[in-house]
């Protein structure tokens, strides 16, 4: 959305923006969990609820910033914001496919030691969440728990294979924040909004990542409970923030599991058991995909 550069200037920096966001109340946060997953405990850097239903155990990224506030932040407005999933024309061949290799994605890293030691423990595992966050085509937005997480992604951009701090005169010369609105019921907003969650990938704990779901034709900008908040984009501003994540390994730090999901993108074999299991879960017998061979 074009802006003159007087209405730009007169925005606040990211900096201004992270420093207007509260510091939490901690016992607050595990009330108001504990109204809605169950029983709760905090830890410095995750919330452990059971839930009420089939006490499967959760690790929730705790809010920095106050009870449940969840962050996204992008360097530029896009005004029609969907997944991956729905964005521009993803064909229907490339939509099945994708959901073939999320199903081997999914069953290389169920048989990992610790998933399973978890999943024995009755923890909660939600692989479409994790899938979203290693870059396949799922109906999930990135959210996440933490303002700086948040900043990163909105005072950075990636190009040649990693991400380097954006200059005032990057695309329209500023960002957006968008914040949980406050005063919101939980209730009001939970079946879309998913904790990707503390297990034992790097990444997403790294990023205090939740997943937002959407429709085919829903665009995030419309949703009630986030508003957005702009900001001019200011090199000073944008290189202290990228210092602060050492340069980005704060959250990205070595993780054979993105070079895992990048491998099976990639490729263009599939598993014969995913292909079944996409038959039987995504109705692949609608879509005439294509593929060089099946193993």
């Amino acid at each position: 959305m074009y802006k003159s550069k007087q209405e730009i200037s007169a925005m606040p920096t990211i900096l201004d923006v992270l420093e207007n966001i509260a510091t939490p109340d901690n016992s607050e946060e595990i009330d108001y969990c504990q109204s809605f997953f169950g029983p709760t405990m905090r830890d410095d850097n995750f919330l452990v609820t059971e839930d009420h239903s089939n006490h499967k155990i959760s690790l929730i990224p705790c809010s920095q910033s106050g009870p449940f506030m969840l962050f996204r932040g992008q360097n530029e407005y896009h005004p029609i914001c969907k997944p991956s999933l729905f964005r521009g024309l993803p064909d229907e061949d490339r939509i099945v496919i994708d959901r073939i290799k999320q199903i081997e994605f999914s069953d290389i890293i169920s048989t990992h030691p610790i998933i399973q030691e978890l999943t024995n423990q009755h923890f909660n595992i939600d692989y479409n969440a994790i899938s979203q966050h290693y870059g396949f085509l799922t109906n999930m937005l990135d959210i996440t728990s933490n303002k700086w997480t948040a900043a990163f992604f909105a005072t950075t951009r990636f190009r040649n294979g990693k991400y380097e701090p954006v200059k005032e005169n990057f695309k329209d010369g500023y960002g957006v924040i968008y914040k949980l609105k406050s005063g919101l019921d939980l209730s009001d907003y939970l079946d879309r909004i998913h904790p990707v969650g503390f297990q034992f990938l790097k990444c997403p704990s790294r990023q205090h990542a939740w997943g937002c779901i959407l429709q085919e034709n829903e665009n995030f900008n419309d949703l009630p409970y986030f508003e957005r908040v702009e900001f001019r984009h200011n090199l000073q501003a944008s290189q202290w923030i990228y210092e602060m994540s050492y340069r980005q390994r704060r959250y990205f730090p070595q993780d054979y599991i993105a070079q895992l999901a990048d491998n099976l993108r990639s490729t263009e074999t599939i598993s014969r058991k995913a292909l079944e299991e996409c038959h039987s879960f995504w109705f692949f017998s609608k879509c005439g995909a294509t593929y060089t061979s099946v193993v």
